[in-house]
């Protein structure tokens, strides 16, 4: 056989083999994301009695200082009990560089479960222990995340993940905890618990002078698994959306801008980052409730930043998109979930922004963890400044609290930080 035919069959058997490897791939990814979709969620304390009245929908304290006004969104804390000492020191630094007006946790704030207590160790334990526990370590996990904005007077909201609505715990329950020991710096409450989800709420931000409500901040529970994928913002979310907009533009002279948060990013980015897979590819690739997703096939130069795992968006499209282009004023989408992957793209003419996880307890890239810091300025309420803060950007300093805990050492961070940036540079700037 000639050197030329030689080449071409090996060329030809690699491919064959790439194809495979590739399908064998995408039947185990299939195969384990089915089976999330499948799980089921625990229910040791259930309060879903109707035991808990509405919230009054509070006075926001928030507003402008000198013109400026500034967000910390922290998503995917994700820890245990106790809480990751680097995670910790982290945030604890955030709030005292950058000094955020709010900070909004993303959802997955906490998956303490009763195990991490020694006494939830013991063999044996009945379901009612375990209920005990459950509430103990609960209480003593989410004391632990407030007081860090409780210590530095830092107002703070969230929104819920789906591991917050596996945490054998209803979620109203939950919500409650958040407020008793974030106090008056817990502005989280659930307005309409008729709503699907939990904690579906709004703050506005009022002028310097504090006189009038300038902008507006959407906070929605995108909820459980649903379908063959990912929950998303419900029917019932978005109406309620809608009728409160109207009711702010009545009251405020005309829609005010805005961005929302909600912990799964909606499926209409899809066509954004991904390429389609061609019908004859069959049923492969990221499905939601309207097309297949090639997962390897990137679509640079719709999106900067990072998408280094598979996009777990919403499976079904419930009419969130549609009601925020209707609206017209909504600025920005704020999403987590998707723990390695942090980027912005453009969808309808709204940017829908990913922020990768702040977690050293869950998956991770340790290059990409961080939070996103958030900027507005009252004079141009058309637009907004974005930018990361990552635990390389403090782990790296000499005598950094940071680099004592063994997570990250300063060489660590070092390499990790050169390698963001020489990956930048296929994503491009502006993550």
């Amino acid at each position: 056989m000639s050197k030329p035919k030689i080449a071409v069959t090996v060329i030809a058997i690699v491919l064959v083999a790439l194809v495979v490897f590739y399908a064998l791939f995408v039947a185990c990814w299939k195969y384990f994301s089915d089976q999330k979709g499948k799980k089921e969620k625990v229910g040791i304390l259930d309060s879903s009695t109707g035991s808990f009245e509405p919230d009054p929908e509070i006075e926001s304290p928030l507003h402008f200082k000198e013109g400026a006004f500034k967000i910390a969104f922290i998503t995917d804390v994700q820890d245990a009990y106790p809480l990751n000492s680097t995670t910790k020191a982290f945030i604890f630094e955030v709030l005292r560089r950058e000094k955020p007006d709010l900070v909004v946790l993303g959802g997955d704030n906490c998956v303490a479960k009763y195990t991490d207590l020694d006494e939830g160790k013991e063999e044996n334990l009945t379901d009612e222990r375990k209920e005990e526990l459950t509430e103990k370590v609960k209480n003593l996990a989410i004391k632990e995340i407030c007081d860090i904005f409780v210590g530095q007077e830092t107002y703070f909201t969230l929104v819920f993940g789906n591991h917050d609505h596996e945490q054998g715990m209803d979620d109203d329950h939950l919500l409650k905890l958040y407020q008793k020991h974030g106090g008056k710096f817990c502005l989280a409450y659930d307005p309409v618990p008729a709503l699907t989800g939990t904690a579906t709420h709004n703050l506005t931000i009022k002028n310097t002078a504090g006189n009038k409500n300038v902008f507006n901040l959407w906070m929605f529970d995108s909820n459980e698994y649903e379908g063959e994928g990912d929950g998303a913002v419900c029917t019932d979310q978005v109406e309620w959306y809608v009728k409160k907009s109207n009711e702010l533009a009545a009251a405020s002279g005309g829609m005010l801008p805005s961005f929302t948060f909600q912990h799964i990013v909606d499926h209409n980015v899809m066509d954004a980052i991904f390429y389609r897979a061609p019908s004859f590819a069959g049923n492969i690739g990221r499905k939601t409730s309207e097309a297949t997703y090639w997962l390897p096939l990137l679509r640079f130069g719709n999106f900067n930043g990072f998408v280094r795992e598979v996009v777990c968006c919403g499976y079904y499209d419930h009419g969130m998109h549609a009601a925020l282009k209707e609206n017209g004023k909504v600025l920005a989408c704020f999403s987590g979930h998707d723990h390695i992957c942090n980027y912005i793209t453009k969808v309808g003419g709204i940017d829908y922004i990913n922020t990768s996880a702040c977690t050293f307890h869950a998956y991770k890239e340790d290059f990409l963890i961080g939070c996103r810091m958030i900027e507005l300025d009252e004079n141009d309420l058309t637009t907004y400044k974005t930018r990361n803060v990552f635990v390389t950007d403090y782990a790296k300093e000499d005598g950094s609290v940071l680099n004592t805990f063994g997570d990250m050492t300063q060489k660590q961070a070092i390499r990790a930080e050169r390698k963001r940036k020489a990956l930048a540079l296929f994503g491009g700037e502006g993550y």
